[in-house]
């Protein structure tokens, strides 16, 4: 009981002297011809669209998740206190070895998956 007044008080306090809580957001790091493929990318699709109305349809939109078990930073529970935004942002680097990778995708109007991959994540096991 003694913890959760505590917290309110200090809730209180932070809130009177008008801190507020901003959340780290990470972002992926870029390197130097990023944007140039993905203006292509974004080219070519449009293209491809003219020619194949539901072109989209056809392709396996997938996405996956890399949960670390070595207590890396979880960004729902990091919090910043302050009076104004400090726009923290920092890279995120996934090269750890305690991880479970979760794959997921969705072809037309299937759902694929969740796959659960034990192993470091590499491109001939994404294939």
């Amino acid at each position: 009981m003694w913890h959760q007044s505590s917290v309110l008080v200090q809730d209180r306090l932070l809130s009177v002297n008008h801190f507020h809580p901003y959340r780290i957001h990470f972002l992926q790091e870029l390197h130097g011809d990023d944007t140039d493929m993905r203006v292509q990318f974004c080219e070519w699709f449009l293209e491809r669209r003219t020619h194949q109305p539901n072109f989209e349809a056809d392709i396996c939109w997938s996405d996956e998740v890399c949960f670390h078990l070595n207590g890396t930073l979880n960004r729902h529970n990091a919090v910043y206190w302050a009076t104004e935004n400090p726009h923290i942002a920092l890279e995120a680097h996934n090269q750890f070895d305690l991880r479970l990778n979760v794959w997921c995708g969705i072809h037309g109007d299937v759902v694929i998956g969740p796959v659960f991959l034990n192993n470091k994540l590499t491109a001939p096991l994404y294939r």
